[in-house]
């Protein structure tokens, strides 16, 4: 490594990560002409992925249906593994994070679902005054430009684009009929007035092609004179002097650098990194970072605490020979019709998210709230030759999938460094089903799964309903097998968590104890809201400008 650089980057606002939050943030911040504003990116640009052993990645990125391919991207993600997690078997798992401009949104499943009002009242209840669902809900109008128009639920001229898929397929259609069979109440949006039931899944698409952070925010606006990117930056600290940040350190072109912040230094890393960040700056468990020789700048023990993910099990049936699948369309020349129908039209199974209907669902009739939420579509993994290849192959026989999580788990995780070293990946503790509560709901949600599958409106299609057979299965055995087979939903929030002192961020995002430094991701979740988190971390990311706009006028 070169020696230290002696002339430093200087910015009013320095943003450490370059994916969903940190684009919005470089977006808002940069409005004004009169705030500088850079932003640092450890991984490179989306639009630029040049490996050649990787370069179809560099179109799959743009397209929908790409995300098979580029979640799994070594050259696109961080590569983080889990501890072995001795509630599920002791098994490992790759967990999925972007290292590019765009962050994790330019690899996702593109599924937008915001949650239930009543996720953002209980940040309220436990002291994030000011995160209200009506508190949020101008941030997330703000954000969106839906396909249909704005009303009062829903924006129309946000950056950020959502819609529904173009493919209308007719077993997607049985599935849903079969969901509203077996006590699933029907809905058109899910993220507007009625915020439970069986709908069509609506993903961050716009005329065929990706939406991530980077599309929707940063590329429109790079060009601004006030605005910096820097690529390839790995952050190795925060700098800390007389109790506020006034800059971070980073490698960046085989030099050691000096990023200074006139105002204030902003963590958009998300729920791996920006703890990370945090404890190889001293601010952390002192226990943890004494025994790494790190020191002590401010003693935060609930930074890294407080992880939570959506861990899904699947169901996969078996259609009998002939019946519609999507798994036909993609070998063959089904495949070929498919990129045919993509490159004339930006239409087609190319175009679609991660699923085809999502809902969200009580699995039992006596709820209060709905505690489930489903994804599924007309088509089968190969799984064997899925993991052998590293992106999605799906089977030769025509099959249908549900997968489901609890929509708010209570298993608690955590990420702690594993030394002084910022290339050294922390330790990731899962605890997937570690709670009596997660048991007990994927249980009854595996239960509901096998209960659609029964019913009329599908089951004459259906040879094999799923392997095994769950409704020959006692709940322990349930549980044994979804331990076994379930994973991660790459849905990691909450391990800086926001609330009164003794959290490690205020309700106003800013780390406890430590001036001019905030926290703006998903990592500030005090709970995981019950759908997919990138639309949240978007309504974060906005708010959070709000209020740094403000706090600067002030």
């Amino acid at each position: 490594m070169a020696g230290r650089m002696d002339e430093a980057l200087e910015a009013d606002y320095v943003i450490v990560g370059a994916g969903s939050a940190g684009c919005v943030l470089a977006n808002r911040l940069s409005a004004d002409p009169s705030i500088k504003v850079i932003v640092l990116e450890a991984g490179g640009d989306d639009r630029l992925h040049t490996e050649p052993a990787k370069l179809i990645n560099k179109f799959m990125i743009g397209i929908p249906a790409g995300f098979s391919y580029v979640a799994n991207d070594a050259a696109l993600g961080w590569g983080y593994v889990s501890e072995p997690d001795p509630h599920v078997g002791n098994r490992t798992f790759a967990l999925a994070r972007g290292r590019l401009l765009g962050g994790s949104s330019a690899i996702n499943g593109l599924i937008y679902v915001r949650g239930i009002p009543k996720d953002y009242d209980d940040w309220r209840q436990l002291g994030c005054e000011g995160w209200s669902w009506p508190d949020v809900l101008p941030y997330f109008r703000a954000s969106e430009r839906h396909e249909r128009g704005a009303n009062e639920w829903r924006g129309g001229d946000g950056p950020l684009a959502v819609g529904y898929s173009n493919v209308l397929h007719p077993m997607t259609e049985r599935l849903r009929a079969a969901f509203i069979e077996a006590g699933v109440p029907a809905t058109e949006d899910l993220n507007s007035g009625d915020h439970e039931g069986v709908a069509y899944v609506q993903g961050t698409v716009r005329r065929g092609r990706r939406q991530s952070g980077a599309v929707a925010y940063l590329h429109p606006v790079r060009h601004r004179a006030n605005l910096k990117i820097i690529t390839h930056a790995l952050v190795r600290k925060v700098t800390i002097e007389n109790g506020a940040a006034t800059g971070v350190e980073i490698e960046h072109a085989g030099k050691i650098k000096l990023v200074r912040a006139r105002t204030e230094v902003i963590l958009a890393g998300g729920a791996f990194n920006s703890p990370q960040l945090l404890q190889l700056s001293g601010i952390g468990n002192p226990d943890l970072l004494r025994n790494l020789g790190i020191p002590v700048v401010h003693a935060s023990p609930q930074v890294g605490e407080n992880l939570q993910d959506h861990y899904i099990v699947q169901l996969r049936a078996t259609l009998k020979r002939g019946s519609p699948s999507l798994n036909a369309r993609s070998r063959g020349l089904g495949l070929v019709a498919s990129v045919i129908e993509y490159g004339l039209f930006r239409r087609g199974l190319l175009t679609s998210a991660a699923a085809h209907l999502t809902a969200i669902a009580r699995t039992r009739p006596s709820l209060d709230l709905p505690d489930y939420q489903f994804f599924s579509s007309p088509a089968t993994t190969d799984v064997a030759r899925t993991v052998a290849a590293g992106h999605t192959i799906l089977d030769r026989e025509p099959g249908v999938t549900i997968g489901g999580h609890p929509a708010r788990p209570r298993s608690l995780g955590h990420v702690r460094i594993r030394s002084a070293d910022p290339r050294q990946h922390p330790a990731i503790t899962t605890n997937y089903l570690s709670d009596p509560y997660d048991q007990q709901t994927t249980i009854a949600g595996i239960r509901l799964a096998r209960s659609v599958l029964a019913q009329p409106a599908i089951a004459d299609f259906i040879l094999q309903p799923t392997r095994p057979p769950f409704d020959e299965m006692s709940d322990d055995e349930i549980l044994d097998h979804a331990r076994q087979a379930g994973g991660s939903i790459y849905h990691y929030v909450g391990t800086c968590r926001m609330g009164p002192p003794g959290a490690v961020v205020s309700p106003r995002l800013a780390v406890w104890g430590i001036d001019r430094l905030r926290v703006v991701d998903a990592s500030v979740m005090p709970r995981i809201v019950s759908g997919n988190t990138n639309g949240a971390v978007v309504m974060i990311a906005e708010k959070a400008s709000a209020m740094i706009l403000e706090d600067r006028r002030k």
